[in-house]
């Protein structure tokens, strides 16, 4: 039997198997990519949303929005009583009825629980309520709200009129805070106003609040002043785009509500004794108060009458522009009366009363309408 090597099988097994594994190791397949990572948006979508402050505030300043809301909604179409709480949310509320009615303007029901509001705040905090109000930025809500305050709440006697009203700055002037401030300290408010303040309303009211609670000689001396045109003042006249005329008209606007406001009698007697001129100021207090014909004026007219003469009386009618006693039947038919009760014979009251031809009469007997201002 013929007998084989077995040297040279087992080489060759050993050959195939170095080669099958070298190939094996060559191409050997690339590892698997890792998986990717798990995004944020994938782990907030399984997890709850988280609430931010941010987020938290923003929601409960809603909800107290709409609280808010739900009681100026309340204490105006339901009639509910305003019973301020002892943590109550008072700018809140204020904003609220903002929305709703504004703040400025307002009457009946909404302008009386703006009052209860901004007053009861002011009680409770004045020094958070004055911040708030002069901070609106809105200058005719902040004059309203200021002057609810001086009109309703008691200010105290350290209260600051003129900081206030100087960081106020507002054509929108808050009339109540200048009436309270001439009440307490008029000399003070006047000096203040006189130089920063451009409206002559503003200022007659003014001197109304302080003219009711002082005596006639004291009313007298400051209308004697007013009255007196050596006191003009050139540099405040300008700021007020004030001509002498103008100047003079507005003093004795201001000179008339003081006397407007006067018990009868004798209002007239202390200040006749004190103008540089007699007969110029009769003129004057007799025209400022023409255009008006309600009783209180009529009265005015017939005291006024009362302290002059006879020649005064035709001196001071004739200072008026006829036409104007022509247009207005009502006070012809009011002066003619009086004149009659003092003795002027007729041909007197027609020369100062002349009367108008029918077809150049503007208003009839039976008319309200007021006559127009003589100094117009």
């Amino acid at each position: 039997m013929k007998q084989y090597s077995m040297i040279p099988l087992a080489c060759g097994s050993a050959a195939i198997f170095a080669a099958g594994f070298l190939c094996a190791w060559v191409i050997k397949p690339a590892e698997s990519p890792p998986p990717p990572e798990e995004t944020s948006a994938k782990r907030d979508s399984r997890s709850p949303r988280r609430v931010t402050p941010d987020r938290r505030e923003s929601s409960a300043m809603r909800s107290a929005m709409r609280s808010a809301d739900a009681r100026i909604a309340a204490l105006l179409d339901d009639g509910q009583e305003w019973k301020p709480g002892l943590d109550e949310d008072y700018p809140r509320l204020l904003m609220a009825l903002q929305r709703r009615a504004g703040l400025s303007g307002l009457e009946g029901r909404s302008k009386w629980l703006l009052c209860r509001i901004v007053t009861s705040w002011y009680d409770a905090n004045p020094g958070d309520a004055l911040s708030w109000v002069v901070g609106l930025g809105n200058p005719k809500d902040e004059g309203e709200l200021l002057s609810e305050i001086a009109r309703n709440c008691e200010l105290g006697d350290d209260f600051q009129f003129r900081e206030i009203l100087e960081r106020h700055g507002s054509a929108f002037r808050p009339s109540g805070l200048f009436e309270e401030w001439a009440r307490r300290d008029f000399a003070a408010a006047w000096e203040w106003s006189y130089a920063n303040v451009s409206s002559g309303r503003q200022l007659q009211g003014m001197a109304e609040a302080w003219s009711e609670k002082v005596g006639n000689d004291e009313v007298a001396e400051f209308a004697a002043r007013l009255m007196d045109e050596s006191n003009w003042d050139p540099e405040v006249a300008k700021r007020r785009n004030w001509g002498r005329e103008q100047w003079r008209v507005e003093h004795m606007h201001i000179v008339l509500g003081m006397l407007m406001n006067r018990p009868s009698p004798n209002r007239f007697q202390s200040l006749l004794e004190r103008v540089p001129d007699r007969q110029e100021s009769l003129n004057a207090l007799l025209r400022a108060n023409l255009h008006l014909n309600v009783a209180s004026a009529r009265r005015y007219r017939e005291e006024l009458l009362n302290q002059m003469t006879a020649d005064e009386r035709m001196t001071a009618f004739e200072s008026i522009d006829p036409d104007f006693i022509r247009r207005s039947n009502e006070i012809r038919g009011n002066f003619e009366e009086v004149l009659t009760l003092l003795g002027h014979s007729a041909e007197e009251i027609e020369w100062m009363l002349p009367a108008a031809a029918p077809e150049d009469s503007t208003q009839a007997p039976e008319s309200n309408e007021p006559a127009q201002d003589p100094f117009d």
